[in-house]
């Protein structure tokens, strides 16, 4: 058996699978020796070297990750979980079994103080690029052991592995599942901020009615909370779930959720504390659907209220062009006693007649109040109070430098 310190440069190889089917540990992709702020990788040559390592292992708890790929690594996981069982380890044979399962959604459970199930990661390409697809970790956590297996590289694992390098890992295997939840979580709160960020000028600009915008930006906007919270929501119930499983087990009620006292209770409250993150998480994307949602609604009332002045002003017009239309239609039948024919200025005196029936026209719709003044901004303004006055035209000041404008604004102009 040789061990590296994490952080130093190595001779050999890691995370390469040995290529000799006689190969005990074949399948395992790297192996990691935490005890408090310290971690080793190691390398095993054998059954027994394993053996003698668990033995004196103290207080430390080890982290094997297997490529499911491989179609070894079945043995080499029996090989290790039999050496842990010798030591007293607790692996329910069921548990073991899910690591080579093909599952299509997260799952993970509690049972006899082990964790199991999936958790979905990001899939990267050799060179640590995110592709943008989606894959399942399968993990086995007991309380001195964490057992993961990948099929496909993905990018928390390796957030963890350089973690574990660093000794950042944790002084538990719990810490593995909760600091690669952490880390998804992360990079999904630095996309929702983005998106606030987005939906916020999006949001000033139609409320300040400055320029245009791609309104099926607000539908992509949409669309990414839509799918963030589906899985945010999901990883929300699994832990809620996991964590009740846990309290059941270890006959915990809700009133002594948070205690301290035994290694499950301390892993009950470190659910709860991820539990309330997630939450926090999901809360804030069912607020930001709601603001999306109303503010596409106010796009929609905008371009409704857009189009019927449209249609007012072409009625309007339509409306004023009828009469000139009916007094040249007259002039130009080909019958005969037609006035103005003999006329010098007869074509002078049939423009006047259009223009004159357009104006009467024009004066029954405004005796009528068919037609309104139109109430320009500054006249809106004037009628204001004086401060208020004042504000709109710091807010004109501000809006034309920032493109952005204030709640007070905002709710004058509705």
């Amino acid at each position: 058996m040789t061990a590296t310190q994490t952080g130093e440069g190595a001779g050999h190889a890691r995370g390469r699978t040995p290529v000799s089917a006689l190969e005990p540990m074949a399948g395992l992709v790297w192996a990691f020796r935490i005890d408090g702020r310290a971690s080793v990788e190691i390398e095993f040559d054998d059954e027994s070297a394993l053996g003698i390592q668990l033995r004196h292992r103290g207080d430390a708890w080890y982290w094997f990750h297997f490529d499911l790929g491989d179609r070894r690594a079945s043995k080499t996981l029996g090989v290790i979980v039999e050496q842990f069982r010798s030591c007293g380890a607790n692996f329910p044979e069921s548990t073991v079994d899910g690591m080579f399962q093909t599952l299509t959604t997260p799952e993970l459970h509690f049972t006899h103080g082990v964790l199991h199930g999936a958790l979905l990661d990001s899939v990267i390409d050799v060179d640590g690029a995110k592709i943008g697809e989606r894959a399942l970790l399968n993990t086995v956590i007991s309380p001195s052991v964490a057992l993961t297996g990948r099929r496909r590289h993905l990018r928390g694992v390796e957030t963890l592995r350089r973690m574990a390098r660093t000794g950042h890992l944790g002084a538990r295997p719990l810490a593995l599942v909760e600091t690669l939840v952490r880390t998804d979580t992360a990079q999904r709160e630095s996309s929702i901020e983005r998106l606030t960020d987005t939906l916020n000028r999006i949001e000033d600009r139609v409320l300040s009615e400055i320029g245009e915008f791609d309104r099926s930006q607000i539908i992509r906007i949409r669309h990414s909370l839509v799918r963030q919270h589906r899985e945010l929501d999901g990883l929300r119930r699994l832990f809620d779930r996991v964590d009740l499983e846990i309290r059941e087990e270890s006959g915990r009620s809700d009133a002594t959720r948070a205690g301290a006292g035994t290694e499950r209770g301390a892993e009950s409250t470190e659910f709860g504390s991820l539990l309330q993150h997630l939450n926090a998480l999901v809360d804030r994307c069912l607020a930001l659907l709601d603001r999306a949602r109303l503010l596409q609604q106010e796009v929609s009332d905008q371009l409704t209220v857009q189009t019927n002045r449209q249609l007012y002003v072409l009625s309007i017009l339509t409306a004023a062009l009828v009469p000139p239309t009916i007094v040249v239609g007259l002039f130009g039948m080909n019958t005969g006693g037609l006035p103005l024919t003999d006329t010098p200025l007869g074509f002078v005196a049939a423009v006047a007649l259009c223009a004159l029936s357009s104006l009467l026209v024009l004066g029954v719709l405004a005796a009528f109040g068919l037609i309104r003044r139109p109430r320009l901004q500054w006249w809106r303004r004037s009628a204001l109070h004086p401060a208020d006055a004042a504000a709109f035209a710091s807010e004109d000041r501000d809006i034309s430098v920032r493109g952005t404008k204030s709640p007070t604004a905002s709710r004058h102009r509705e």
